[in-house]
């Protein structure tokens, strides 16, 4: 369990709780700067030519 735990990067205790069920999932990420960022981002993918880095 310690490996497993150093490897993922979280501690053993999150580990077992979710491994019982116990822990609650996460709401939906919302940000407030998101909807500045996104445009910038979206304009940027599609400049890769579906390349999955994107270019400056």
């Amino acid at each position: 369990m310690k490996a497993v735990a150093d490897t993922l990067g979280v501690s053993r205790s999150n580990l077992v709780e979710r491994l019982k069920g116990r822990s609650k999932p996460r709401g939906a990420y919302h940000k407030a700067e998101d909807a500045e960022l996104l445009p910038i981002i979206r304009r940027l993918e599609k400049h890769t030519a579906r390349s999955r880095r994107p270019h400056p």
